[in-house]
């Protein structure tokens, strides 16, 4: 089982990789707004001392995905500076203002991340076709997409999940996975991604348990 997790800090990563059956995190600051970009030393400091892939999310704004041009300018700085640490690459996403993959922008900051790795974060929920948008970013050069399969809870949509697997784009399981679940998700996705549910509490604001986080393994398998 390909399994994320998101960190917020150092101990937060530190911890995650103590854990064993973890593959990558996905770094985020202010997850009480679904994530923005960490202050640049802290993304130093983890992709140089922790020993697991990490990805940068790039964003500053939760309104909405259609980026403003003042957030547009920044991500490119983000991403400027996120390619002088060790990073693995970066997660974003942004849309026009019908909700549809904006084409021209993530093409070019594809570009500017280049070598680093790129997931589509979950702007891809919003989108209405989302087996087209799976081949359009598949084409740009994203390697994940990280989404809950619709506006929907993720189980409502494991019938998406089957339609947009196996275009070439990993496609990671996220929002609303737990314990409970995950085993459900686990079969119509390339990866699982998971935040709170690995916190004691399930609080964003508590650290994160290891023991509840090693309890997320494939129980059909020995991954």
């Amino acid at each position: 089982m390909f399994l994320e997790v998101i960190g917020t800090s150092l101990e937060d990563c530190e911890t995650i990789s103590l854990a064993g059956n973890v593959n990558r995190i996905e770094l985020c600051a202010n997850l009480e707004h679904g994530g923005y970009t960490p202050d640049y030393e802290v993304i130093k400091e983890c992709c140089a001392k922790v020993n697991l892939p990490i990805r940068v999310i790039v964003r500053h704004s939760d309104k909405n995905f259609y980026c403003p041009a003042w957030e547009y300018e920044q991500i490119k700085k983000d991403i400027e500076f996120i390619k002088t640490t060790n990073a693995d690459g970066i997660v974003i996403g942004i849309l026009t203002a019908t909700n549809e993959i904006d084409i021209a922008r993530m093409q070019e900051l594809i570009n500017l991340s280049y070598p680093l790795n790129v997931t589509f974060h979950r702007a891809f929920d919003l989108i209405k076709d989302k087996k087209q948008a799976i081949i359009q970013l598949k084409n740009l050069g994203v390697k994940t997409v990280l989404t809950q399969g619709g506006e929907t809870p993720i189980l409502a949509n494991l019938t998406t999940f089957k339609e947009i697997k196996g275009n070439g784009v990993q496609i990671q399981g996220g929002s609303g996975v737990n314990l409970t679940n995950f085993q459900t998700v686990l079969p119509v996705v390339d990866a699982i991604h998971v935040g709170s549910a690995v916190r004691f509490n399930q609080s964003w604001n508590e650290p994160i348990d290891l023991t509840l986080l090693q309890q997320f393994r494939n129980k059909k398998s020995n991954d």
